[in-house]
């Protein structure tokens, strides 16, 4: 069975929840349940698209097992699933009444041939980086910083950040799909480098600074 996910992508160390509202995603969660709970979760490439079709979802998602189904008002289904590891879509067996699609693991590449000094090295950026962002969100968690800091191991590093930063689904996406772990390193950097720039651009704009000729500062909001 598998589910589309509407609005975003995430990695497999995680324990995420979805609003499904979607009549064919209700139908596979349902058959999950009756069967081992498992279900295979792909993302829209465009959330826009209302009743997308296969050639609309990626191709690389995540099996998980599902933990818990709660329904709430308006037939709306919150769903708690625990990514078990990321897959890719082999074939396409049924669309309808919900996708149901043969799949096979996706491993990461191994670290063994890489540059361990490198590696280290984007490591170390990747947490500095996360660092300098949490300096200008002030609203992360405590947790996210310390498990962060004093993870030594790229994979789970990667995963837990990119599962709890405000990345654009696409960004999580991409970060999915590189099996590569220090290009994957490189862009979770580049992307917390960007986001920490766009979040100080927009507190210098709420606080916008004028001095006056004696020099005394006025904050306007």
């Amino acid at each position: 069975q598998a589910s589309k996910i509407k609005h975003n992508a995430f990695l497999t160390d995680r324990v995420k929840t979805d609003n499904k509202g979607v009549m064919n995603n209700i139908a596979a969660i349902n058959e999950a349940m009756n069967r081992d709970r498992r279900i295979y979760l792909a993302s829209q490439k465009d959330p826009a698209v209302d009743d997308p079709k296969s050639d609309d979802l990626w191709n690389v998602g995540v099996v998980a097992k599902i933990k818990q189904v709660l329904k709430l008002k308006g037939g709306i289904l919150r769903v708690s699933v625990e990514g078990a590891y990321r897959a890719k879509t082999v074939e396409i067996l049924q669309e309808n009444p919900y996708y149901q699609m043969v799949v096979s693991k996706f491993p990461e590449q191994s670290t063994e041939k890489d540059d361990p000094k490198y590696l280290e090295a984007v490591l170390r950026t990747v947490k500095e980086q996360l660092e300098e962002y949490c300096f200008f969100a002030p609203q992360v968690s405590r947790d996210l910083v310390l498990n962060a800091m004093t993870s030594d191991d790229p994979q789970k590093l990667s995963e837990y950040v990119a599962n709890n930063i405000a990345f654009e689904p696409e960004e999580k996406q991409n970060l999915l799909m590189e099996s590569n772990m220090i290009l994957r390193l490189e862009y979770l950097a580049k992307l917390l480098k960007s986001i920490t720039i766009s979040i100080s651009v927009t507190i210098l704009h709420k606080y916008i600074v004028f001095y006056s000729t004696s020099n005394r500062i006025i904050k306007i909001r």
